[in-house]
């Protein structure tokens, strides 16, 4: 279905005249030739004197009336893209009078994420009563913000000497990165010895925490039926808890600007997996019952977000823009100061980032002794095979160590590298530490 995003409107809503001065000057020439003709000669010469007069004022006529019935009509196919998607601009340019249009001139703006890219211009001749329709594929690489539509409009007269320019508008779509749906988070038994040793209990609920009453559904298990209820109303009804009362998962995002060693992707492919696999985890921590919390170094300041509920996910995807690559500090250092503010080490931590920090690392070997369980999802994108299996070997020097490093290879694996990796030993411990 298309989207209707900006309607038809009239050229002559405000507009500007200017003159083309080689014809404007051939012109006057010719007049004031004709006009001393008709002084000194009389007869024909005053005819054809003024007719020269009265001509650009009909071509100027002619121009005004045309283009005050002409409209635009600018479509999507989207009203709210996303990332990947190729949506089509579709315009319709309409003369709603008899008189036509000697020349229509029609400039584009398209401003993509990564710097502007141009359409080509429409030059064309629409006659009286008639309308063309043109439509314009737009790929969308990037989240972002995009502008897609009519930069100016010039319309002339038959002569060429006028210009009419009308206002016209285009608009700027919010694209938004895909969320991706991970049906489960492994525990990585594969990924190092340690990890297959800790029992998965992502979601499971602390049975002190009782919140409140709600209708059993089919299927589930009767050791929560509260059976007084039951005896009541003649409806089976199931005793609903809380997973935790305080955050069980904090992860901290890496927002600096992508090492050297980074160099074959752009670096908004470098930052579209980063907020990808963000939003793929935090979904699945949420909708399993692990409240979460995300840190941010944003240039000189912080965003931070805490999430209970599956509904909670809604105003991180809303917020994604404002977590974007910049010069920014290493979640590490966000990582002590939240530290040294802390007044106990119960919560559990992960860190997403693109760079092989070694103060990072540090803190995850670190970590393997102490009781908070700390991870590493490090996104690979734009690094070369080689560069990638480098990376693995260390990975795997610190998952012997008892750490916990995942690898995400690209835009295209982020489910699989998600799947494949130990990110929910961390939620499970906390987990077990809460209840």
């Amino acid at each position: 279905m298309i989207a209707r995003v900006i309607a038809f409107r009239p050229m002559i809503r405000s507009f500007t005249l200017g003159q083309r001065a080689r014809a404007l000057g051939f012109y006057t020439a010719t007049l004031v030739i004709a006009y001393l003709a008709a002084a000194y000669l009389g007869g024909f010469f005053v005819v054809m004197a003024i007719t020269l007069l009265l001509i650009p004022l009909l071509s100027f006529a002619a121009l005004y009336s045309a283009s005050t019935a002409v409209a635009f009509g600018q479509r999507f196919s989207s009203a709210h893209p996303v990332k990947g998607e190729q949506i089509v601009y579709s315009l319709r340019i309409e003369n709603r009078s008899v008189i036509p249009v000697s020349q229509l001139h029609v400039e584009f703006k398209v401003v993509r994420p990564l710097g502007e890219t141009e359409l080509p211009d429409l030059s064309i001749y629409l006659g009286g009563s008639a309308a063309i329709d043109r439509d314009y594929p737009i790929r969308l690489p990037y989240r972002g913000i995009y502008t897609i539509g009519i930069r100016r409009v010039t319309a002339r007269d038959p002569l060429r000497l006028f210009a009419v320019r009308p206002e016209v508008g285009f608009r700027e779509f919010q694209v938004y990165p895909r969320v991706l749906k991970i049906a489960r988070l492994a525990a990585g038994d594969d990924a190092h010895p340690h990890a297959g040793r800790r029992e998965s209990m992502i979601g499971e609920p602390d049975y002190a925490m009782f919140t409140q009453l709600r209708e059993a559904r089919h299927g589930e298990a009767a050791r929560h039926i509260a059976w007084r209820k039951f005896a009541a109303v003649g409806k089976p009804f199931v005793r609903q808890y809380q997973a935790s009362s305080e955050p069980a998962v904090t992860i901290y995002v890496d927002l600096r600007m992508p090492p050297a060693e980074a160099v074959g992707a752009p670096v908004l492919a470098v930052e579209d997996v980063t907020i990808e696999a963000l939003l793929a985890v935090v979904r699945y921590f949420l909708s399993t019952g692990v409240p979460t919390a995300v840190r941010a170094a944003v240039g000189q300041e912080v965003y931070a977000f805490a999430g209970r509920n599956p509904d909670d996910f809604d105003r991180l995807y809303q917020e994604n823009f404002r977590l974007a690559f910049k010069e920014s500090v290493s979640p590490a250092r966000l990582f002590w100061a939240d530290w040294e503010a802390r007044a106990d080490d119960a919560e559990s931590v992960m860190f997403l980032t693109h760079h092989l920090d070694p103060e990072l690392f540090a803190i995850i070997e670190a970590s393997v002794s102490s009781k908070s369980v700390t991870g590493v999802i490090f996104n690979g994108t734009g690094r070369g095979p080689r560069a990638l299996r480098d990376a693995e070997q260390y990975f795997n020097t610190v998952r012997n160590r008892g750490g916990r490093v995942m690898l995400l290879r690209g835009p295209d694996t982020i489910e699989e590298d998600l799947a494949g990796g130990d990110v929910r030993v961390a939620a499970a411990a906390a987990l077990r530490r809460s209840a």
